[in-house]
């Protein structure tokens, strides 16, 4: 579980940043 919702998270940072 964790490992998808660190997937989501880095997505997440990536998509805010730019």
């Amino acid at each position: 579980l964790m490992c998808c919702i660190f997937c989501l998270f880095t997505v997440f940072i990536s998509s805010s940043q730019g």
